[in-house]
């Protein structure tokens, strides 16, 4: 389903992506439009899916999870059911951050959080459990977060 968005929506959009506990009022008094139009829109595209969420980014490291790292996988073979497995295997484990399945050497990347190199140690037993679908992984340990979010060009 294609959603129209005009200015005033990307406008909103810019906002709620930076800030969702900004309030209709003032957002309106941001962009030039009245609260009950920000509400109006706000609803419409969240119920269009183009605002699938809506969260609250935490501190890793004040939580006991500072340690970020990426992890590229290679598998061993390329079945649907293989990938599929991993993916769903992915996206239920609390450390994994974000996984993706990519073009390239690597079939997917990771981004895992952790505390220490032993509860990565432990994810791995976990993650990684079906050893004999993978033919290899590598491991890159974030020195520095340079730039991190998930805010959208729009």
């Amino acid at each position: 389903m294609t959603v129209e968005i005009d200015d005033v929506d990307r406008a909103i959009l810019r906002i709620v992506q930076r800030n969702t506990r900004r309030s209709a009022e003032t957002i309106g008094e941001e962009i030039g439009a009245s609260a009950a139009s920000v509400h109006r829109r706000l609803r419409r595209l969240r119920n269009a899916g183009v605002i699938e969420r809506e969260v609250a980014v935490l501190n890793g490291k004040a939580l006991g999870n500072g340690l970020t790292i990426l992890v590229t996988i290679v598998m061993e073979r390329e079945h649907k059911e293989i990938m599929d497995a991993f993916g769903a295997r992915m996206r239920a484990h609390p450390n994994v951050q974000q996984c993706y399945l990519i073009t390239g050497e690597a079939d997917f990347v990771i981004v895992v959080k952790v505390g220490d190199m032993d509860e990565f140690e432990a994810f791995c037993d976990v993650a990684f459990a079906d050893r004999e679908n993978f033919r290899k992984f590598n491991t890159s340990i974030v020195m520095s977060h340079v730039k991190t979010g998930c805010e959208v060009p729009v």
